[in-house]
């Protein structure tokens, strides 16, 4: 199937796909983590799933029993194919509450790599349509709604 196909389809049941997830993420209180990507070119990685328009940090939930850093760690392998083997993953913390765009917890993290650990073939096709390096200050206008504030979390981290 095409990506422009793909991406008709997911303009059509994006809306209640999100629904159900957020439902479901209300409903059972699963959090989430999402893992900051920065390559040699401090640039940031970001990707655009078959559900939702928008560009986003890669992650997902926590299953149960899974540790917030092990979840972003996987979530990050199965959307890009990067295996961060021996890259250390630091926390940048937590959106929850006021302080967040969502109606969840989500557990933001943070890694730096070399651009080449992404694979040059793009690892998931069937739940992400595009993979994309971006400077800070040339970002994407179409992104979701956790982006900006879980790279304002880094920034403020970074200025400690």
């Amino acid at each position: 199937m095409s990506h422009t196909v793909k991406r008709r389809i997911g303009k059509v049941v994006s809306p209640f796909v999100i629904a159900l997830l957020k439902a479901h993420t209300v409903i059972t209180g699963t959090q989430r983590s999402r893992i900051i990507v920065i390559n040699e070119s401090n640039e940031v990685l970001l990707v655009r799933g078959f559900i939702g328009p928008n560009w986003s940090l890669p992650g997902g939930g926590i299953e149960k029993g899974e540790l917030p850093v092990a979840a972003a760690r996987r979530e990050l392998y199965e959307e890009t194919g990067i295996k961060l083997r021996d890259y250390p993953v630091h926390s940048a913390g937590v959106l929850s509450g006021e302080a967040s765009p969502v109606n969840y917890v989500a557990h933001i993290f943070t890694v730096s790599i070399m651009k080449a650990e992404l694979p040059k073939k793009q690892y998931n096709m069937h739940e992400i349509i595009e993979l994309g390096w971006f400077t800070f200050d040339n970002l994407p206008t179409d992104l979701s709604s956790i982006v900006l504030p879980s790279l304002e979390l880094l920034s403020k981290k970074q200025s400690i």
